[in-house]
């Protein structure tokens, strides 16, 4: 019997901040007095000063472990038990030292800002965590070929989210409420939310090496394996972060018009400075937080978890090497999910009665302004909560190949996998490029069904080899003809991989071209809050076959997005698409070439010669839904291609030192590779090796903008190091 007692201490420091420019994004001790940020209506005039720095955290982990080992006949019993105690301060809270916003830099040198914000709120998060986790298992020798593995654990995470249930409360009951006192404390406080307590993760499996097979199996150098077990994995504080910096949290006073030009920025312009300015002005304990918008979680939030199972052969080849094949599967429930918590309605129900889900009506009135046309007259009017609501499935092969030191001088290992990933959220933050370009569903009332399809986190195809080969020759280094032949070694690494997914993004082409009874079909004010575009619906396919960056349009969702009017509406520029010679409104054109025209130039074009058709007004009417039916992540960036070779060279100097050359490569073969930045790559690929726009780049062809054009990113370039070492 073996019983092991483990004690730790561990102690992070993560921070956003620092600098030597005045110190004007001091270290996370000194958030407020850092520098007010000052932005301009204009959005091409660069402002200065930050908005969320500086910000980090301290991460202090009390660990304490026990381990018990136990070997009873046939059975090896392993228990074990893991209590962890995590604190973690904190500290955020963007526009804490003030915002001022100028038309431009005339206003800027008059002083005359046209708004102003300010938060008001705890910036010091000292989270707090108790984590409990304990397992049981039985590994059992049932015969010399067999033997079997069962298991169990338990996880406890604690609920570290009450933690704004404390703060909020202590704050609404103080002297100086942050929100109306006159609210119920319902609404001007977080809700306590219980720790799941139910987190039981069972686990079986086996590995069976026949006795029987002659070559075919060789003599105990073959093993069946397969298993199962359900695990689980906590939220991460991102999502914690996000809560702190909303309502009821967090105050967020917008001060605008002719109050907001009697307030100059000061001269000085520090958080201290701008607190004391505005004091006069700022109005805490007046507000109702569902004004405002707050990012929550649901009254049930918790861990996700994973069923994961696997089978598999193994096969050794003599002494120093092995092949393996094996299946994979797993599926994810109750994973972490970005939602419209109170989505508008109005403008389902009044262009598509027939879509909007059973038992839901917007809201007709309510105090709250935000809540008209929403479902909950009585919720935050805009609201993004996280949600145990993804789910996801992986099924893959896996084969490998690995040799270690074979005939004392190569170790390598190659491996290929075919998998398929499906899910209905990869991500709670959007991209606009792979792996997750939109985070919210694109019809709220449906976020499950509608929504599943190919993961942004799927690979098809991924081949990867990495070995080492330690030349043979002069190994002892003996006179000069050894020295100089002897200790070189090369190393390298490759892989291949299918490119990654993403969807198609309307900036804006529904909202602008009057979709949905002018209005566009979405949530306008939700988008633009937490998504970064205007619309959330997705275009519709053509043909599914035809080049990724093939797009069409309808003359009238053309006209109304282009405006090719002269001099004023109602005199269409001839051949433009407002020209009603060019066809009738439900005309199929080729956008691409409208997009690169200005709209003054029409191509015709059939549903077959376009892939994606652009989901505007006339659109909806074609297709009699708002809801593209293009699925998520049905186009994929460029394949990665990358080969990584290292030479080295090491020279004996006496016994008791050795000099150690070496010589690196990155992509070696100096291959293109679009879908992420290698060394050297133009640091303004803003969409991370693809743009995913539709309706504002597709034609185009500029740095890094042309929709679906990997191509026109920097995709790196061959990286050459070397470097001398010397051990003694």
């Amino acid at each position: 019997m073996i019983n092991e007692v483990r004690l730790n201490y561990s102690r992070l420091r993560v921070e956003f901040g620092g600098n030597t420019i005045g110190d004007t994004v001091p270290h996370q001790g000194q958030l407020e007095n850092a520098v007010a940020n000052v932005i301009f209506s204009d959005s091409t005039l660069a402002g200065f000063g930050p908005t969320n720095a500086p910000q980090g955290r301290i991460v202090n982990t009390y660990q304490a472990q026990d381990n018990w080992n136990y070997v009873l006949g046939k059975h090896q019993l392993k228990a074990g038990v893991n209590y962890t105690y995590q604190r973690s301060p904190n500290l955020f809270l963007p526009n804490v030292n003030g915002q001022y916003r100028f038309s431009d830099w005339t206003a800027f040198a008059l002083n005359t800002p046209n708004r102003i914000r300010i938060a008001l709120g705890n910036d010091n998060l000292d989270f707090r965590e108790h984590d409990t986790f304990f397992y049981f298992g039985d590994d059992y020798k049932v015969t010399n070929h067999l033997t079997l593995n069962l298991g169990i654990t338990y996880s406890y995470y604690g609920q570290p989210a009450n933690l704004f249930h404390t703060n909020d409360l202590k704050l609404q009951t103080s002297s100086s409420p942050l929100w109306d006192p006159a609210l119920p404390e319902s609404v001007t406080v977080f809700p306590s939310i219980p720790a799941p307590k139910n987190s039981w993760g069972p686990s079986a499996g086996f590995a069976y090496t026949p006795g029987w097979g002659g070559w075919l199996f060789g003599e105990g150098k073959t093993v069946f394996r397969g298993g199962y077990r359900l695990s689980y994995d906590p939220p991460f504080y991102n999502i914690y972060v996000n809560i702190s910096s909303a309502a009821p949290q967090v105050l967020l006073q917008s001060i605008t018009g002719g109050t907001a030009a009697s307030n100059p920025l000061p001269t000085v312009p520090l958080g201290p400075n701008v607190r004391t300015a505005l004091a006069a002005t700022v109005t805490p304990g007046v507000f109702d937080p569902r004004s405002f918008n707050q990012s929550s979680v649901t009254p049930d939030f918790g861990p996700d978890r994973v069923h994961a199972w696997s089978f598999g052969v193994q096969r050794e080849f003599g002494s120093h090497a092995a092949a393996e094949a094996r299946y994979v599967g797993n599926h994810g429930q109750n994973l972490f999910q970005s939602v419209n918590a109170n989505p508008t309605l109005d403008w389902l129900a009044s262009s598509f009665p027939n879509l909007v889900p059973s038992g839901l009506t917007p809201c007709a009135t309510s105090d709250i302004p935000r809540d008209i046309g929403r479902i909950d007259c009585n919720g935050a009017g805009v609201n993004r909560q996280r949600t145990n609501t993804a789910y996801s499935y992986y099924n893959g092969l896996q084969t490998e190949f690995r040799t270690n030191n074979l005939f004392k001088q190569l170790t390598l290992r190659t491996g290929y996998s075919f998998s398929k990933t499906t899910d209905n959220a990869s991500e709670i933050f959007g991209t606009f490029a792979g792996g997750g370009t939109n985070a919210f569903a694109q019809n709220p009332f449906n976020v499950a069904g509608q929504e599943y399809g190919i993961s942004g986190l799927d690979f098809r195809h991924t081949w990867t080899l990495s070995f080492s080969e330690s030349l043979p020759f002069f190994r002892d280094q003996h006179g000069i003809l050894g020295h100089a032949l002897g200790g070189w070694t090369l190393a390298g690494s490759y892989i291949l991989q299918s490119g990654q997914p993403y969807s198609p993004v309307q900036f804006g082409y529904n909202a602008f071209t009057g979709g949905c009874g002018g209005g566009g079909c979405g949530d306008a004010t939700f988008n633009g809050a937490f998504v970064g575009t205007v619309d959330s619906v997705r275009p519709f396919y053509g043909n599914r076959n035809a080049p990724a960056a093939s797009v069409g349009t309808y003359l009238s969702d053309a006209c109304s997005w282009f405006g090719t009017f002269d001099p004023v509406p109602g005199n269409p520029i001839p051949g433009s698409v407002c020209d009603p010679a060019m066809g009738s409104p439900d005309t199929l054109i080729d956008y691409s070439v409208a997009n690169t025209n200005g709209g003054l130039v029409v191509n015709p074009v059939s549903t077959d010669q376009v892939r994606y058709i652009l989901n505007g007004a006339e659109a909806n009417t074609i297709f009699g839904t708002p809801f593209g039916n293009v699925g998520r992540n049905q186009v994929r960036d460029a394949r990665t291609n990358t080969a990584n070779v290292q030479v080295s060279k090491m020279t004996k100097w006496g016994e008791r030192v050795n000099i150690i050359w070496h010589m690196s490569m990155v992509n070696a073969f100096n291959h293109p590779n679009y879908g992420y930045n290698l060394g050297g790559a133009d640091p303004s690929t803003t969409f991370g090796g693809v743009d995913p726009f539709i309706d504002l780049d597709a034609g185009v062809a500029g740095i890094a903008t042309g929709f679906a054009r990997p191509e026109l990113f920097d995709g790196g370039h061959r990286s050459i190091r070397f470097g001398l070492k010397i051990s003694f």
